[in-house]
């Protein structure tokens, strides 16, 4: 993975994310809120790929969703989330460093639950 052109893809990403939302006045905090709606609706699509794949889902075929499409729906997340993140952090590209440090925050607070040190 190419680190600096993640960072770039995502702070365009994030800036295509503000032009879709250009419509929407802005007085504060509209297009972030909207950005943290759009990560509540991919996850929304979570839920409704996984309700399908366990044939729970009386609106839709079932099974036509597999765990690849799963796994999908998951990344999606974690890329919307990472665009919101940029977007709040003022598009400055610093989104996969924060990125690094959390993972290491919440390895740290995982190896502390399993009593590991």
């Amino acid at each position: 993975m190419n680190v600096d052109e993640t960072a770039k893809n995502i702070r365009r990403f994030s800036q295509l994310l503000d032009i879709r939302l250009d419509d929407i006045a802005d007085t504060g905090h509209e297009h972030t809120q909207a950005r943290l709606l759009k990560i509540a609706e991919e996850t929304g699509e979570l839920y409704a790929a996984l309700l399908r794949y366990n044939n729970m889902n009386v609106l839709k075929e079932d099974g036509s969703v597999t765990w690849e499409d799963i796994g999908k729906h998951v990344l999606s997340i974690a890329v919307t989330a990472l665009a919101c993140y940029e977007h709040l952090d003022g598009n400055r590209e610093y989104t996969l460093d924060a990125l690094e440090l959390k993972i290491a925050q919440t390895l740290d607070w995982a190896k502390k639950q399993v009593g590991e040190d």
